[in-house]
């Protein structure tokens, strides 16, 4: 799709209303009425506490919702932030919309977004998820003072999570981003990022947006481009992550919105990672604190623990099988599989020490991850050598000799 096809001609008249700007806050959204307007909210708190001065606007792209959301965006007024806060924006702060299709497509709502950015000729363009209930209105200060008064290109966050959650990126897209390209970025594929105008400009250029890795995996494109091309990287800490409930998403879009895009850039970036040796690390911003929290997935574990010993227990030996929903799935790390338990006949079964005991993930056609033993899913090197697929669906077994 070229990029004037984006801009449309209802689009374009609003950006010329608007004019040029310092900062873009870029929302791709679709169907997100029930969590909008809590990040708009926190959105315009950060606008009003933290860039007063600077010429803002919100620019939402949206897939084809058909809940309203983006007459939530356009008609969210600030007065009601004002009452609150008692700050005052010395600007007009304007809130546009687009749609730019009829079914979403993450990488063409960030091409809206930046395309957007550039003919405004914004300094920073800070991207903010619909989904994120949690963001705080500092969030906006951290994302984009590195870009807007440092000269960064590029702010990557660091979320607090759950430990079940961010299993894909923390076990195969950090660790693999590290290894080949040689920077500890820790969040590759986020949904909160800032970019420089520069780098915004740079990226548009890329001819990537006709292939499947544009349409769908252009966030973590626009990581590895920001590596290799030698932009100002860094990264912040932000605060608590909460994901939205996928307990219905499909895994396979999935896969191929962050692996399969992280894949196909291996062949054009050849030349840059494959002369990179070790790995070193990116400037981080804001208050460490703990990345992980426990408490709240004690339940599902300890659910999968008892279906587990039981299987085991009643079955003595033989094959043990128990099928995991997405949602489950999404709850459960490494660690869960990994400790001794003892089944009620007494015996003491530990899955690392089982010779055949093994972890199995098949998803569709995009990748089969199947570790030899339930430590090597921490191993970013027990992914990439299995490219065959068999079937279509999430499932543990443990083989007892």
């Amino acid at each position: 799709m070229p990029e004037e096809t984006l801009l449309t001609d209802e689009f374009l008249r609003q950006l010329i209303n608007v004019g040029e700007v310092d900062i873009v806050v870029g929302l791709p959204t679709h169907n997100n009425a029930k969590t909008i307007d809590p990040v708009l909210r926190a959105i315009q708190s950060g606008i009003l506490k933290c860039f007063p001065r600077e010429r803002v606007v919100i620019i939402n792209a949206d897939g084809g919702s058909q809940d309203g959301t983006p007459e939530l965006v356009t008609g969210a007024s600030i007065d009601d932030i004002w009452k609150v806060s008692k700050v005052y924006a010395l600007r007009t702060l304007h809130s546009i919309s687009t749609r730019y299709a009829r079914t979403p497509e993450p990488g063409t709502a960030l091409r809206t977004i930046l395309a957007a950015a550039d003919l405004l000729r914004a300094r920073a363009c800070v991207l903010v998820s619909p989904d994120s209930t949690t963001i705080e209105p500092d969030w906006l200060q951290r994302l984009a003072r590195p870009v807007y008064n440092d000269n960064f290109d590029m702010v990557c966050p660091i979320y607090r999570r759950q430990t079940s959650e961010g299993v894909l990126l923390r076990n195969l897209l950090y660790p693999m981003t590290r290894a080949v390209y040689g920077q500890r970025i820790r969040e590759p594929y986020a949904s909160e990022f800032a970019i420089s105008g520069r780098l915004a400009t740079d990226f548009l250029a890329k001819d990537i947006w006709n292939e499947d890795r544009g349409r769908v995996g252009a966030e973590i494109c626009l990581t590895t481009t920001a590596i290799t091309g030698n932009y100002r990287t860094c990264q912040c800490f932000l605060g608590t992550k909460t994901n939205p409930d996928r307990s219905g998403s499909d895994l396979v879009a999935t896969m191929r919105q962050t692996v399969g895009a992280l894949f196909s850039s291996l062949n054009g970036d050849f030349p840059v990672w494959s002369t990179i040796t070790g790995s070193q690390p990116v400037p981080t911003f804001g208050t460490q604190s703990e990345l992980t929290l426990d408490a709240e997935v004690a339940a599902d574990r300890a659910l999968v623990s008892k279906v587990i010993d039981t299987r085991v227990a009643a079955g003595g030996g033989g094959r043990v099988h128990v099928g995991l929903s997405d949602h489950l799935l999404h709850q459960l790390g490494p660690h869960d599989f990994s400790a001794e338990r003892q089944v009620p006949d007494g015996r003491v079964v530990h899955a690392a020490d089982l010779p055949h005991a093994k972890l199995e993930i098949d998803v569709s056609s995009s990748l089969e991850v199947l570790p030899e033993s339930s430590h090597a899913i921490e191993d970013a090197s027990a992914y990439g050598k299995r490219s065959q697929v068999r079937s279509c669906h999430a499932a543990l077994e443990f083989v007892i000799d």
